[in-house]
């Protein structure tokens, strides 16, 4: 019961924005500081008759940014903030499964974000660390006087693409003619495909060896960018110490996800994991197996 209570607050976000055109008016921050301290004095405030659109355009039109379209768009116009490097005033996205990302909120700086949701009836804050919404945290953007386009805008269109199959249901060795279920390597097909147009082999090493033979692969995942690609070698079990003495490199890759940034992977490994998936990578067996990573984009 809890858990559906959840997702149907979520879902409720799944209308929320997107930036068109950006012209900032005032400095970044004390836009910052008056986005934050607006949001603030909403906190309670009954959304009867008003949408969270309509609080978001409150927010952001006083200080000269005008909002409007979907959550993909207005989250690829932003630049992109880890989660260590979080400011006040950055916008905050969050999603399950489904085919959109499915809600957005201010971040106040001292922990605590600030969400609109018409399913909750009122505005409310939350901790970033509440069991309410951080299984659902996929990232931050930040929009300054000069915001463009992400730099890294081919992998942000992965991830985007990528985000729409979240719990998909898994299948190993899934026909790769139809997306109803999909194993690792026919995910990250199917999103490297949809967002930027390039067509990967369809196994998890023949994927492993396109990336090694493009020349800009790393064995750190720390260096990898959002939207590259992970290789694991084969599981030896949840337990850190089944890896003692297995060195990852020239292992053979066995898995391939989706890197989000923050030791995130998207990806899909098993049933019982609900499919299409977010997983975290430091301090784990994903850790211990990652063989290399690297981009899919020629250079």
């Amino acid at each position: 019961m809890k858990q559906n209570l959840i997702r149907s607050f979520l879902i409720a976000l799944i209308l929320l924005m997107s930036i068109s055109s950006i012209s900032v008016t005032a400095g970044t921050a004390s836009t910052a500081t008056n986005v934050v301290e607006r949001s603030q004095q909403l906190v309670g405030r009954s959304l009867q008759g008003y949408t969270p659109e309509d609080f978001l355009t409150y927010l952001f039109r006083r200080e000269g940014i005008q909002l409007s379209g979907s959550l993909e768009q207005m989250s690829r116009q932003g630049s992109y903030v880890s989660q260590s490097s979080l400011q006040r005033g950055d916008v905050l996205f969050y999603g399950t499964d489904g085919n959109h990302l499915l809600g957005a909120g201010i971040y106040d700086g001292q922990g605590h974000v600030v969400i609109a949701s018409s399913k909750l009836s009122k505005i409310r804050s939350f901790s970033v660390t509440s069991s309410t919404i951080t299984p659902y945290y996929l990232g931050a953007v930040r929009f300054t006087p000069q915001a463009k386009t992400n730099t890294n805008s081919q992998g942000e269109t992965i991830i985007q693409a990528g985000l729409r199959y979240l719990g998909t249901p898994y299948e190993y060795g899934s026909s790769r003619s139809t997306k109803r279920t999909m194993d690792c390597s026919e995910f990250t097909m199917w999103a490297v495909k949809e967002g930027v147009n390039i067509t990967l082999p369809t196994t998890s090493n023949r994927q492993a060896n396109y990336v090694k033979s493009l020349g800009h692969s790393t064995s750190s995942w720390q260096q990898l960018q959002r939207g590259d690609l992970m290789f694991f070698m084969d599981y030896l079990g949840w337990q850190l110490s089944n890896y003692n003495g297995v060195n990852p490199a020239g292992q053979r890759a066995t898995h391939v996800g989706i890197y989000l940034g923050d030791g995130k992977i998207l990806h899909t490994y098993s049933k019982e994991s609900g499919g299409v998936c977010i997983s975290s990578l430091p301090g784990t067996h994903w850790e211990k197996r990652f063989i290399f990573g690297g981009s899919v984009i020629p250079q």
